[in-house]
């Protein structure tokens, strides 16, 4: 095994064994050692410390970290107040479970009577298109044969997906925890309330 410092350069003749005991199964894997060279003027000799596999490093490296946070909103059917409180949380759980299944990650969740935000961290193995529909429909479905309302439950086609930094999280977490709040009081922010639709495109 071969190894150096900035000034020089050392070869230890370690059999396979030993570095299969000591460093658990390292052999041919290449090593990376930090060398704390105490000399003599310390009384003692240099000692190293293992750091770990080359290999596993060059996969440490390579490994993708991916944090993808979107900001969903989609309404009820021409926004008419669908969202009562009798179906409210069992229509919340529902979302929620299906946007798991999808591979998200419900970061907050919450509305009014007439739509939905979902905050979630999002896979990159799927479009927003195929989880909104999923979510749409399925939850639609569960309000209409499960929960029963007194009229049909029906989502808009439409929606707004809008992405947000890491920095931001928190905030738009507050927001949404704090939706009926906000629009009692009237403190919306009007971007963060559309659906495609809705918004308008400077020609």
């Amino acid at each position: 095994m071969e190894f150096s410092t900035p000034s020089k350069r050392f070869n230890l003749a370690l059999p396979g064994a030993l570095l299969n005991e000591v460093f658990g199964g390292c052999e041919g894997e290449g090593l990376a050692i930090d060398i704390a060279p105490c000399g003599r003027s310390a009384g003692r000799p240099p000692s190293w410390t293992l750091l770990r596999p080359l290999r596993h490093m060059e996969d440490t490296m390579r490994r993708n970290k991916l944090a993808l946070f979107l900001h969903l909103v989609w309404a009820t059917w021409d926004r008419l107040p669908l969202i009562t409180p009798d179906i409210e949380r069992r229509l919340y759980r529902n979302i929620e479970s299906e946007a798991q299944k999808q591979g998200c990650t419900v970061l907050a969740l919450n509305g009014t009577e007439d739509h939905v935000h979902l905050l979630v961290i999002f896979p990159t193995t799927i479009t927003i298109a195929d989880v909104l529909k999923h979510v749409k429909g399925v939850s639609s479905r569960f309000v209409n044969e499960t929960l029963r309302p007194p009229a049909q439950f029906k989502w808009q086609g439409s929606y707004g997906a809008f992405t947000v930094s890491r920095w931001d999280v928190a905030r738009i977490k507050e927001y949404i925890k704090r939706q009926k709040e906000h629009h009692r009081g009237g403190e919306l922010v009007p971007e963060l309330e559309e659906t495609f639709e809705e918004i308008n495109i400077d020609e």
